[in-house]
């Protein structure tokens, strides 16, 4: 790290350094983070170009063969897709840690931040956490207005916030062992959707909102997040749909 940056601080835990972007060629992702969203990492660049960045320390530590960053690595992608350089900081922590010492120092580094609370899970499970996020990311993508603009135009009851809704996911599939093939989870998350969908047209009954409410979800067709208990139904189905397709494969043979 010397030989790329400055050191500009140094106290009993780790070192600050100030370095230029063009030589951040040596920190790599660490493979546990959270996958990175490819729309936040050009608001990080276009606000640097803006001059609106506030910059912070990207999290750094060192691993046998390698330096990796636990935390700020929508802000690394961004730096090394800038054309000109700038100079930005790095907290580099003084010890080599394994994977479960980088985890602890994620969790920390993490305590006073909103990141989904799976995350602080031990890292066995990271796998799975990118493959739910990844899901629900693609899941916000499909439908216009991002789903959440049901909520804005109605004031809706039902709540769709990404980080909760990855944390319910997760919990799911921790209880019920859904599965953690990604396309068959969305494909799972997609059927039930459309099954409330269908449900609804045909009772709009069956959910107490607002009628406006129901409307603006249909509307953008995600009314599964009206339902209050739309976790346990969803496990529910995705149970039935997997009991199903095992009774099937047996009765072939």
């Amino acid at each position: 790290m010397d030989d790329n940056g400055i050191m500009i601080h140094e106290d009993h835990n780790s070192k600050l350094y100030k370095l230029d972007t063009n030589k951040l060629y040596f920190i790599e992702h660490w493979k546990h983070n959270r996958p990175r969203d490819i729309d936040k990492v050009r608001e990080i660049g276009k606000s640097i170009l803006n001059k609106t960045f506030i910059e912070k320390p990207l999290i750094v530590v060192k691993q046998i063969k390698t330096y990796v960053c636990i935390d700020g690595g929508h802000r690394l992608e961004a730096y090394r897709n800038l054309e000109d350089k700038i100079t930005i900081t790095c907290k580099v922590f003084n010890k080599t840690c394994d994977d479960m010492e980088s985890h602890k120092l994620f969790i920390e580094c993490n305590k006073d931040t909103p990141v989904p609370y799976v995350y602080f899970q031990p890292v066995e499970f990271s796998n799975m956490c990118c493959i739910i996020e990844t899901s629900v990311r693609n899941i916000i993508s499909k439908y216009p207005g991002n789903l959440s603009k049901a909520e804005k135009n109605a004031a809706a009851e039902g709540k769709f916030k990404k980080n909760e809704l990855i944390n319910d996911l997760y919990n799911l599939y921790v209880e019920h062992k859904i599965p953690h093939n990604r396309v068959h989870f969305e494909n799972f998350i997609e059927e039930y959707n459309d099954s409330q969908l269908q449900r609804v047209k045909n009772n709009r009954s069956i959910y107490r909102s607002k009628p406006e409410t129901i409307d603006a979800y249909i509307k953008e067709k995600c009314v599964m997040f009206l339902d209050g208990d739309w976790q346990l139904k969803f496990a529910n189905f995705v149970k039935s749909r997997i009991e199903h397709t095992q009774n099937r494969s047996e009765n072939v043979f």
